[in-house]
């Protein structure tokens, strides 16, 4: 039929409301959808909220590790008179350093 050979619509016409000739041919017909009463097990899937972190801590580390090197490298370039630590515990009172 010719109505299957119609191009698509351009989109200026996407979001325009119908027209009177449209709805009375229902062209557009509102779909109301049904509900439907279920009983999911889910619980199994939950997750409390501190277990995120723990969960992906050994990707974080590696990731760290992977990029340590190139971070270490422009903080040097960028900073180059101020010490780099590796640990918090080797940050001085009162000094610059880099904490990677």
């Amino acid at each position: 039929s010719m109505a299957s050979m119609e191009v698509a619509a351009p989109v200026s016409d996407l979001l325009r409301a119908p027209t009177a000739e449209e709805v009375s041919a229902q062209e557009f017909r509102q779909v109301t959808r049904m509900d439907v009463d279920c009983d999911l097990n889910i619980a199994r899937f939950l997750t409390r909220k501190n277990d995120l972190a723990a969960q992906y801590s050994d990707l974080y580390f590696v990731r760290l590790n992977e990029l340590k090197h190139i971070v270490v490298d422009k903080a040097s370039a960028k900073w180059p008179n101020v010490p780099i630590c590796d640990r918090i515990l080797e940050a001085k009172t009162g000094t610059k350093c880099i904490l990677v």
